[in-house]
C-alpha cells in the first residue's frame, strides 16, 4: 500500500452497447479522469491554466473530416478539432495538429522520445 495507489474500477457492458455508444461512454470516462486529475493538480488548485495535451496530428484531422461527413455534419463542422478547445470543462491542447504522423515518429526516433504506436488496422475507419 502506497499513498499514490489509485483505485481501478472496471465494469463490463458486454456486447449490449453499439460502437457509437461505446465510444461515447469511453470518451466520457476519459474526460472525467482528465477533470479529476486536473482538480488534484497543485497548479489547478491555485487557479492555474492547466489542461490536457493530446497527440492528435494532421492525419487525425483528415480522419475526422471523413467521419463527420459520413455522419452528415455540415461543412463548417467537419474537422471538429482545433489546437485549443474546451471539452466537458477540460481545456484541451493539440499542439501537433499541423504535423504528419511520420514526422512525429521520425522525431521520436532521432531524439529517443518514448511513444505508443497506433496499432489500429489499416482497414479501420477510426484510430
Amino acid at each position: 500500500d502506497n499513498d499514490n495507489d489509485k483505485q481501478l474500477l472496471i465494469r463490463g457492458e458486454g456486447s449490449k452497447m453499439t460502437r457509437d455508444d461505446y465510444e461515447m461512454k469511453t470518451r466520457q470516462i476519459r474526460y472525467d479522469l482528465y477533470q479529476q486529475t486536473l482538480q488534484q493538480s497543485p497548479n489547478e488548485s491555485n487557479g492555474g491554466g492547466g489542461g490536457v495535451m493530446l497527440g492528435h496530428h494532421r492525419g487525425d484531422i483528415r480522419e475526422n473530416v471523413l467521419s463527420n461527413a459520413h455522419r452528415g455534419c455540415g461543412p463548417l463542422d467537419l474537422s471538429g478539432m482545433t489546437s485549443v478547445s474546451m471539452v466537458n470543462s477540460v481545456k484541451i491542447f493539440r499542439p501537433l495538429l499541423t504535423l504528419e504522423k511520420s514526422f512525429i515518429y521520425d522525431y521520436a526516433h532521432i531524439y529517443g522520445v518514448p511513444y505508443f504506436k497506433d496499432t489500429t488496422p489499416q482497414w479501420s475507419t477510426r484510430g
